[in-house]
């Protein structure tokens, strides 16, 4: 997403996280501080606002485990939903490209 960000030369606003409460408090020491899902989203966005929840299932992006590299996200815009457990899932508000906005407006309902 850095990547992608960086090429596109946009940025972000914020980000939610919905962490599975199988990951939840006990399991990654978030007592003992910051959870590990919001360090890694910390580790790749330091600046990067962040608010989350603990859920019991989370819908986001399928998931597709790749045993030798992690867990990937699925493909291009054609990815499919999925309710999901013991996953975080992350959303990002990207600040918004203000002149795009503004043509889309003007040809709306056209």
């Amino acid at each position: 997403l850095a990547s992608e960000l960086a090429e596109d030369k946009r940025e972000l606003m914020g980000a939610l996280m919905f962490s599975c409460n199988g990951r939840g408090p006990s399991s990654m020491g978030a007592g003992l501080g910051k959870m590990l899902d919001a360090r890694v989203c910390e580790r790749n966005f330091p600046k990067l606002p962040l608010v989350g929840l603990w859920a019991g299932g989370e819908i986001g992006p399928e998931a597709i485990a790749d045993l030798e590299g992690g867990v990937l996200r699925s493909g291009d815009t054609a990815m499919k939903t999925a309710l999901q457990g013991f996953t975080a899932v992350f959303g990002v508000f990207v600040v918004p490209d203000r002149a795009a906005a503004r043509r889309a407006l003007a040809t709306w309902g056209d």
